[in-house]
């Protein structure tokens, strides 16, 4: 693995659900962090991403930004390119 991607989630937010859902179908590992009700972890994506809007994904140290950014790397090839080991 390149790179690590790390997505803020709520459960049950379709969007969530189906960037969670992509990234397992490619085989790609990452970290889900719940959000929730836990206002911390809310601040903390916020603070990071400059976003109020779910997922917010990260590669690396990099905002990637929500599910349609996502699929826009993927469709360009720059996901596998970041995240699969060489």
């Amino acid at each position: 693995m390149k790179e690590s991607i790390e997505m803020y989630v709520v459960e049950g937010h379709e969007a969530c659900e189906l960037a969670c859902r992509f990234l397992e179908s490619k085989g790609i590992p990452f970290k889900k962090i719940v959000v929730g009700v836990d206002m911390n972890l809310a601040v903390e994506m916020w603070a990071r991403s400059g976003c109020h809007t779910l997922p917010q994904i990260f590669i690396g140290y990099d905002h990637v930004g929500g599910l349609p950014d996502l699929l826009d790397m993927a469709e360009s090839g720059e996901l596998e390119r970041r995240v699969k080991a060489d």
